[in-house]
Protein backbone atom coordinates (compact mmCIF):
# COMPACT_ATOMS: atom_id res chain seq x y z
CA UNK A 1 0.00 0.00 0.00
CA UNK A 2 2.87 2.39 0.81
CA UNK A 3 4.37 1.82 -2.62
CA UNK A 4 1.03 2.57 -4.29
CA UNK A 5 0.63 5.76 -2.26
CA UNK A 6 4.12 6.86 -3.27
CA UNK A 7 3.23 6.18 -6.90
CA UNK A 8 0.07 8.29 -6.61
CA UNK A 9 1.98 11.19 -5.05
CA UNK A 10 4.63 10.95 -7.75
CA UNK A 11 1.95 10.90 -10.44
CA UNK A 12 -0.14 13.73 -9.01
CA UNK A 13 2.98 15.79 -8.32
CA UNK A 14 4.44 15.57 -11.80
CA UNK A 15 6.00 18.73 -13.26
CA UNK A 16 2.72 20.15 -14.60
CA UNK A 17 0.79 19.42 -11.38
CA UNK A 18 3.56 20.76 -9.18
CA UNK A 19 3.70 24.03 -11.12
CA UNK A 20 -0.10 24.32 -11.06
CA UNK A 21 -0.19 23.80 -7.29
CA UNK A 22 2.72 26.22 -6.78
CA UNK A 23 1.01 28.94 -8.85
CA UNK A 24 -2.30 28.45 -7.00
CA UNK A 25 -0.54 28.70 -3.61
CA UNK A 26 1.30 31.85 -4.70
CA UNK A 27 -1.97 33.43 -5.87
CA UNK A 28 -3.61 32.40 -2.59
CA UNK A 29 -0.78 33.81 -0.46
CA UNK A 30 -0.58 37.10 -2.36
CA UNK A 31 -4.37 37.38 -2.23
CA UNK A 32 -4.40 36.93 1.54
CA UNK A 33 -1.69 39.59 1.93
CA UNK A 34 -3.63 42.02 -0.26
CA UNK A 35 -6.91 41.30 1.57
CA UNK A 36 -5.26 42.20 4.88
CA UNK A 37 -4.75 45.79 3.69
CA UNK A 38 -1.11 45.67 4.82
CA UNK A 39 -0.31 48.45 2.32
CA UNK A 40 -2.50 50.88 4.29
CA UNK A 41 -1.18 52.80 7.26
CA UNK A 42 -1.57 51.18 10.67
CA UNK A 43 -3.77 54.08 11.73
CA UNK A 44 -6.23 53.44 8.90
CA UNK A 45 -6.39 49.73 9.68
CA UNK A 46 -6.96 50.49 13.35
CA UNK A 47 -10.37 52.01 12.57
CA UNK A 48 -13.59 49.97 12.53
CA UNK A 49 -12.05 46.68 13.61
CA UNK A 50 -15.17 44.57 13.23
CA UNK A 51 -15.95 45.75 9.71
CA UNK A 52 -12.36 45.27 8.49
CA UNK A 53 -12.16 41.84 10.14
CA UNK A 54 -15.39 40.72 8.45
CA UNK A 55 -14.14 41.94 5.05
CA UNK A 56 -10.82 40.15 5.57
CA UNK A 57 -12.61 36.95 6.57
CA UNK A 58 -14.97 37.07 3.58
CA UNK A 59 -12.21 37.77 1.05
CA UNK A 60 -9.78 35.18 2.39
CA UNK A 61 -12.48 32.53 2.66
CA UNK A 62 -13.40 33.10 -0.97
CA UNK A 63 -9.73 32.81 -1.98
CA UNK A 64 -9.38 29.54 -0.08
CA UNK A 65 -12.57 28.15 -1.62
CA UNK A 66 -11.50 28.97 -5.17
CA UNK A 67 -7.97 27.62 -4.70
CA UNK A 68 -9.19 24.40 -3.13
CA UNK A 69 -11.95 23.75 -5.66
CA UNK A 70 -9.85 24.66 -8.71
CA UNK A 71 -6.99 22.44 -7.54
CA UNK A 72 -9.40 19.64 -6.66
CA UNK A 73 -10.96 19.74 -10.12
CA UNK A 74 -7.52 19.64 -11.74
CA UNK A 75 -6.20 16.68 -9.75
CA UNK A 76 -9.52 14.78 -9.91
CA UNK A 77 -9.50 14.94 -13.71
CA UNK A 78 -5.86 13.93 -13.78
CA UNK A 79 -6.48 11.11 -11.33
CA UNK A 80 -9.58 9.58 -12.96
CA UNK A 81 -9.75 10.44 -16.65
CA UNK A 82 -9.05 7.17 -18.48
CA UNK A 83 -6.60 8.71 -20.98
CA UNK A 84 -4.36 9.78 -18.08
CA UNK A 85 -4.54 6.45 -16.23
CA UNK A 86 -3.04 3.80 -18.51
CA UNK A 87 -0.70 2.75 -15.69
CA UNK A 88 -3.74 1.28 -13.86
CA UNK A 89 -3.35 -1.91 -15.93
CA UNK A 90 -0.26 -2.79 -13.94
CA UNK A 91 -2.30 -3.14 -10.72
CA UNK A 92 -4.82 -5.56 -12.19
CA UNK A 93 -2.15 -8.24 -12.01
CA UNK A 94 -1.82 -7.92 -8.21
CA UNK A 95 -4.17 -9.34 -5.54
CA UNK A 96 -6.44 -6.50 -4.37
CA UNK A 97 -4.32 -4.22 -6.56
CA UNK A 98 -7.27 -2.27 -7.90
CA UNK A 99 -8.80 -1.80 -4.43
CA UNK A 100 -5.51 -0.53 -3.03
CA UNK A 101 -5.06 1.77 -6.02
CA UNK A 102 -8.58 3.20 -5.61
CA UNK A 103 -8.02 3.92 -1.91
CA UNK A 104 -4.52 5.33 -2.47
CA UNK A 105 -5.80 7.59 -5.24
CA UNK A 106 -8.41 9.19 -2.97
CA UNK A 107 -6.02 9.46 -0.01
CA UNK A 108 -3.48 11.25 -2.23
CA UNK A 109 -6.09 13.77 -3.40
CA UNK A 110 -7.27 14.44 0.17
CA UNK A 111 -3.64 14.89 1.28
CA UNK A 112 -3.19 17.65 -1.31
CA UNK A 113 -6.41 19.31 -0.12
CA UNK A 114 -5.18 19.14 3.48
CA UNK A 115 -1.88 20.71 2.43
CA UNK A 116 -3.74 23.66 0.89
CA UNK A 117 -6.09 24.22 3.86
CA UNK A 118 -3.23 24.01 6.40
CA UNK A 119 -1.18 26.46 4.33
CA UNK A 120 -4.23 28.75 4.08
CA UNK A 121 -5.01 28.65 7.79
CA UNK A 122 -1.40 29.38 8.77
CA UNK A 123 -0.96 32.26 6.32
CA UNK A 124 -4.30 33.84 7.23
CA UNK A 125 -3.55 33.78 10.96
CA UNK A 126 0.11 34.83 10.62
CA UNK A 127 -0.82 37.75 8.33
CA UNK A 128 -3.82 38.63 10.48
CA UNK A 129 -2.00 38.65 13.81
CA UNK A 130 1.28 40.24 12.68
CA UNK A 131 0.26 42.66 9.91
CA UNK A 132 -3.12 43.97 11.09
CA UNK A 133 -4.47 45.47 14.31
CA UNK A 134 -8.01 44.19 13.78
CA UNK A 135 -7.59 40.43 13.42
CA UNK A 136 -8.47 38.05 16.24
CA UNK A 137 -9.16 34.34 16.51
CA UNK A 138 -12.84 33.47 16.07
CA UNK A 139 -14.13 29.92 16.33
CA UNK A 140 -16.86 30.41 13.71
CA UNK A 141 -14.23 31.41 11.13
CA UNK A 142 -12.11 28.35 11.90
CA UNK A 143 -15.21 26.17 11.51
CA UNK A 144 -15.87 27.92 8.19
CA UNK A 145 -12.37 26.98 6.98
CA UNK A 146 -12.94 23.35 7.99
CA UNK A 147 -16.30 23.32 6.23
CA UNK A 148 -14.62 24.67 3.06
CA UNK A 149 -12.25 21.69 3.19
CA UNK A 150 -15.21 19.31 3.44
CA UNK A 151 -16.90 21.21 0.60
CA UNK A 152 -13.84 20.77 -1.62
CA UNK A 153 -13.50 17.09 -0.73
CA UNK A 154 -17.18 16.50 -1.54
CA UNK A 155 -16.96 18.38 -4.84
CA UNK A 156 -13.78 16.49 -5.67
CA UNK A 157 -15.46 13.14 -5.16
CA UNK A 158 -18.48 14.27 -7.20
CA UNK A 159 -16.14 15.35 -9.98
CA UNK A 160 -14.35 12.00 -9.88
CA UNK A 161 -17.69 10.18 -10.13
CA UNK A 162 -18.74 12.20 -13.18
CA UNK A 163 -15.35 11.72 -14.86
CA UNK A 164 -15.57 7.96 -14.38
CA UNK A 165 -19.19 7.61 -15.50
CA UNK A 166 -19.01 9.91 -18.53
CA UNK A 167 -15.30 9.37 -19.28
CA UNK A 168 -14.99 12.97 -20.40
CA UNK A 169 -12.38 15.45 -19.30
CA UNK A 170 -15.05 18.19 -19.30
CA UNK A 171 -17.32 16.31 -16.89
CA UNK A 172 -14.82 17.11 -14.16
CA UNK A 173 -15.91 20.74 -14.47
CA UNK A 174 -19.29 19.90 -12.89
CA UNK A 175 -17.91 20.70 -9.40
CA UNK A 176 -16.92 24.18 -10.61
CA UNK A 177 -20.48 24.75 -11.84
CA UNK A 178 -21.90 23.61 -8.49
CA UNK A 179 -19.37 25.75 -6.65
CA UNK A 180 -20.30 28.94 -8.49
CA UNK A 181 -24.01 28.11 -8.17
CA UNK A 182 -23.87 27.95 -4.37
CA UNK A 183 -21.54 30.97 -4.24
CA UNK A 184 -23.96 33.05 -6.29
CA UNK A 185 -26.76 32.12 -3.89
CA UNK A 186 -25.06 32.30 -0.52
CA UNK A 187 -27.67 34.43 1.26
CA UNK A 188 -29.10 32.65 4.30
CA UNK A 189 -32.64 33.97 3.74
CA UNK A 190 -32.53 33.06 0.04
CA UNK A 191 -31.38 29.51 0.80
CA UNK A 192 -34.03 28.91 3.46
CA UNK A 193 -36.80 30.06 1.14
CA UNK A 194 -35.73 27.95 -1.86
CA UNK A 195 -36.18 24.16 -2.06
CA UNK A 196 -33.55 23.92 -4.81
CA UNK A 197 -30.89 25.78 -2.81
CA UNK A 198 -31.71 23.78 0.32
CA UNK A 199 -31.11 20.58 -1.68
CA UNK A 200 -27.79 21.93 -3.00
CA UNK A 201 -26.72 23.01 0.48
CA UNK A 202 -27.69 19.59 1.82
CA UNK A 203 -24.75 18.22 -0.18
CA UNK A 204 -22.32 21.13 -0.22
CA UNK A 205 -21.02 22.52 3.07
CA UNK A 206 -20.65 26.11 1.93
CA UNK A 207 -20.56 28.42 4.97
CA UNK A 208 -22.86 31.45 4.86
CA UNK A 209 -23.08 34.62 6.92
CA UNK A 210 -25.92 34.82 9.43
CA UNK A 211 -26.02 37.47 12.16
CA UNK A 212 -22.37 38.41 11.46
CA UNK A 213 -21.12 34.84 11.87
CA UNK A 214 -20.39 31.97 9.53
CA UNK A 215 -22.78 29.08 9.88
CA UNK A 216 -23.67 25.88 8.02
CA UNK A 217 -27.20 25.17 6.82
CA UNK A 218 -26.86 21.62 8.20
CA UNK A 219 -24.49 20.42 10.91
CA UNK A 220 -20.93 19.23 10.26
CA UNK A 221 -21.79 15.58 10.95
CA UNK A 222 -24.36 15.65 8.15
CA UNK A 223 -21.77 16.88 5.64
CA UNK A 224 -19.18 14.35 6.80
CA UNK A 225 -21.67 11.54 6.26
CA UNK A 226 -22.44 12.88 2.77
CA UNK A 227 -18.73 12.95 1.95
CA UNK A 228 -18.07 9.46 3.31
CA UNK A 229 -21.05 8.05 1.36
CA UNK A 230 -19.84 9.65 -1.88
CA UNK A 231 -16.27 8.51 -1.13
CA UNK A 232 -17.35 4.86 -0.97
CA UNK A 233 -19.61 5.27 -4.00
CA UNK A 234 -16.70 6.68 -5.97
CA UNK A 235 -14.52 3.77 -4.89
CA UNK A 236 -17.19 1.26 -5.96
CA UNK A 237 -17.45 2.86 -9.39
CA UNK A 238 -13.68 2.70 -9.72
CA UNK A 239 -13.70 -1.00 -8.80
CA UNK A 240 -16.56 -1.85 -11.17
CA UNK A 241 -15.24 0.09 -14.16
CA UNK A 242 -13.26 -1.85 -16.74
CA UNK A 243 -9.80 -0.50 -17.38
CA UNK A 244 -9.74 1.25 -20.73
Amino acid sequence: MKEILKLQYSYLFNKVSAWFLFIMLVILTVGILYASGFNYSYGELDLEHQMRRQIFQAETLMLVKFTLVATTVFISIQGYYSQFCKYHLFFLQKPNGKLQLGIAKQIAIIAIQLLIIIHSGLIIHIVGFYLTPYFEFEAHYLIALISVLIEAMTLGVLGSIFVQILDSIFSGLVPMFLFWTVEANASYDEIIQSKLYKILYAFISNPVIYQNKYILIYDMTHYLLIFISLWFFNLLIFLWNDMK
